[in-house]
């Protein structure tokens, strides 16, 4: 555990969002933090994938967008296995 980049931060939450948040972390086995950056995690993740997507539909004007966007995707997931 010493060797890993940790930063010790605070945070304000609703009751509701406390309450929910402990729920997905013992769902998970998880602390609060590791909830939290699960999800900041999984957040990022999902942004990139849309970014990049979103890049290379925009520039394919000659299709329909959910056409060019499906393509994309499938593209995206092709390139991903590979990997």
């Amino acid at each position: 555990m010493s060797n890993k980049n940790l930063r010790r931060i605070s945070v304000l939450v609703t009751a509701q969002t406390a309450y929910n948040l402990k729920k997905l972390a013992e769902g998970e086995n998880l602390t609060e933090g590791q909830m939290i950056d699960t999800m900041v995690c999984s957040r990022l993740f999902t942004n990139r994938i849309w970014a990049n997507a979103n890049k290379r539909v925009k520039a394919d004007r000659s299709k329909p967008f959910s056409q060019a966007w499906s393509e994309a995707t499938r593209e995206e997931i092709k390139r991903r296995k590979t990997k």
